[in-house]
C-alpha cells in the first residue's frame, strides 16, 4: 500500500508486468518523458514512455502504461478531454469492482499530472516558432507579451484575456487545469524556454 491505496485489479498488474509502451530511453536525461509520433490533424500513431517500477512507483509506471493505451490513435484535443473515470474503469477486472483500494485522491492527482505531462511532449513540436521569444519575456513590452500570450494560447486552445507584468492570464473550461497542472504542461512542451523564463500563468476556470 502506497498513499493509503492499494493496486487490487488483476488486469492493472498484469499491465503493470507486460507493459507493451515502456520504451527505455537512454539518450533521454529526463527521469519521466513520453515520445510521440503523430498522423494528420495531430492523431497519435506511436506513443512510448521511459517510467517503469523499478525507477518509480508502480503507481507511476501504471498510469504512465494506461495513459499511452488511452491515447493512441486519438488526437490531442480528445487526450485533453480523457478522464481519470475512463482509465479507472479500463482496469477494473470488472464492472462493479474498482480497480484500486483506498483513497482514490492521490491516484486522480498522479493521472492529471501525468497527463499534463504527456500532453506538453504533444504539443512541444507546436511551440518551437515562439519559444525563443518565451525565453526573452521579461524583456519584452506589454503588446508583445499579449501577443505571445495570445499565441500561445491559440495553440493549447485556451482563451488569452491579458498580460500583467510576468502573468499570463487565460480562460480555460477544463475544471482540472489549475496553475501548477498548466504549469507542468508548459515545462513539458517548452523545456528550458518556458522554465527559464519569468511566464507565469493563471488560469480562470469557468
Amino acid at each position: 500500500m502506497v498513499q493509503g491505496f492499494t493496486i487490487i485489479s488483476k488486469r492493472a498488474m498484469s499491465l503493470l508486468g507486460n507493459p507493451v509502451h515502456f520504451h527505455k530511453m537512454e539518450e533521454v536525461k529526463v527521469s519521466e518523458f513520453f515520445q510521440m509520433a503523430f498522423e494528420e490533424k495531430d492523431k497519435i500513431l506511436t506513443v512510448y514512455h521511459n517510467l517503469n517500477p523499478v525507477d518509480h512507483t508502480s503507481l507511476t509506471a501504471l498510469l504512465a502504461e494506461c495513459l499511452c493505451r488511452l491515447t493512441i490513435k486519438k488526437n490531442l484535443k480528445e487526450v485533453w478531454k480523457l478522464t481519470f473515470r475512463e482509465l479507472e474503469n479500463y482496469l477494473r477486472d470488472e464492472n462493479h469492482k474498482p480497480a484500486f483500494g483506498g483513497d482514490y485522491a492521490h491516484v486522480e492527482q498522479e493521472f492529471l499530472r501525468l497527463k499534463a505531462l504527456l500532453i506538453g511532449f504533444g504539443y512541444s513540436h507546436k511551440l518551437q516558432k515562439i519559444s525563443s521569444t518565451m525565453a526573452s519575456f521579461e524583456s519584452l513590452n506589454l503588446l508583445r507579451k499579449n501577443k505571445l500570450g495570445e499565441e500561445l494560447c491559440e495553440i493549447f486552445g485556451w482563451e488569452f484575456i491579458f498580460s500583467e507584468g510576468e502573468v499570463l492570464y487565460f480562460k480555460s473550461q477544463l475544471p482540472w487545469l489549475t496553475n501548477d497542472i498548466s504549469k507542468i504542461i508548459l515545462e513539458s512542451a517548452a523545456g528550458e524556454s518556458f522554465k527559464s523564463s519569468s511566464i507565469k500563468l493563471v488560469a480562470v476556470v469557468e
